[in-house]
């Protein structure tokens, strides 16, 4: 299809393009997830860009008529390098990226290829002004609901500033969302001051003597789960290694309990029998452990820093992780509004005073 066609949204308010070629099981994921949505949100328009062959072969049912289709030539493999998104330009990714740049679409969500996808969101989409790397988030279950850890890969060697401009660019993003004064943590090995590597120990020292708006101190691991603070700041080797250890954990317990269910019929069927009251009671606090601990649930992350929205959904996801990461776009295009001249604003307030701390 030629980008002219896209003119006329068709009574759909906002319009989101969904990248269907990130891994192997994508395709099909992300047209149930989409059509979900779609069935969710009407004023929602969704377009899928991918091969054609990949697409036709994975639908299935009736495609509502807010689900349109993009074809390209080439697609962006899990293996591929982070320059994949300048040498294949013809790939879905870039194409997505570039139909958000053109403001075709409102933004975008792909599976792909983490360190492609910030290359070519970075590249097409823009840095806010002031910003020196994007960040990519992640979103953690807790005990009051969710808390939003950066930088999870995308900045693997940050300093003392990209740290503090995570801060900031966090910050903004969850008042966009309708979190009027967010609190801010530092992942580290412990709550002292002391506690931490040189990164940590300096970035603790900035904003703490600075007053920086909700800073709580450093935060342990286990303190993301207690909600110690809406926001977790690391640096992006740190980040990967904990989400990445944090969702192997979560999905072993979630597959344990359900194996365990399945496993013992006979028991849960006699334990039915002879316990009718106690019994639902223990199997809904069950499910409802494993539905919060769902990896699947927390889908979709956004690429922060950038001038307009890119999605980052897990690898592998499932259709219903899919439709919570374009769930995730949806929400934030609705509450984001004036997100990147926010973060202008707080940047050039914070860092002439970074600036002359580092002196």
């Amino acid at each position: 299809f030629d980008h002219d066609d896209t003119a006329e949204r068709k009574g759909a308010t906002m319009r989101l393009v969904v990248d269907v070629m990130g891994d192997p099981t994508a395709p099909r994921a992300a047209i149930k997830g989409s059509k979900a949505m779609l069935s969710k949100y009407p004023d929602l328009e969704i377009i899928l860009y991918g091969v054609e062959k990949e697409i036709e072969k994975n639908l299935i049912g009736r495609n509502p008529s807010g689900l349109r289709f993009f074809y390209s030539k080439d697609a962006i493999l899990p293996e591929d390098l982070s320059s994949a998104a300048r040498h294949k330009r013809n790939s879905s990714m870039v194409k997505s990226a570039e139909l958000v740049r053109d403001d075709i679409a409102d933004g975008m969500v792909s599976s792909g290829n983490t360190p492609a996808l910030v290359a070519a969101a970075t590249f097409k989409l823009g840095r806010i002004d002031g910003v020196q790397a994007p960040a990519l988030t992640a979103r953690f279950p807790t005990v009051k609901g969710e808390a939003l850890v950066l930088d999870v890969g995308a900045i693997k060697d940050c300093t003392p500033k990209q740290l503090v401009q995570l801060a900031i660019m966090a910050r903004e993003y969850l008042r966009s969302m309708g979190i009027e004064n967010p609190t801010v943590g530092l992942l580290s090995i412990g709550s002292e001051e002391s506690k931490g590597n040189n990164l940590v120990v300096a970035t603790h020292k900035f904003l703490k003597e600075n007053n920086f708006p909700g800073f709580v101190g450093n935060i342990e691991p286990a303190g993301i789960f207690a909600h110690e603070a809406d926001i977790i700041l690391a640096d992006g080797f740190s980040g990967n290694i904990l989400i990445k250890a944090i969702e192997a954990i979560l999905s072993f317990i979630a597959r344990g309990i359900k194996k365990r269910i399945r496993q013992n019929l006979f028991m849960t069927a006699y334990c039915l029998i002879t316990l009718p009251l106690a019994l639902p009671f223990l199997l809904a606090v069950l499910l409802d452990i494993v539905r919060k601990i769902d990896p699947n649930r927390y889908d979709g992350a956004p690429l922060l820093g950038l001038k307009k929205l890119c999605v980052k959904a897990h690898g592998s996801s499932s259709a219903r992780g899919f439709a919570n990461a374009i769930e995730t776009a949806y929400l934030a295009v609705k509450g984001q509004g004036d997100y990147a001249n926010s973060v202008t604003e707080a940047l050039s307030i914070w860092m002439p005073i970074l600036d002359k701390a580092s002196q």
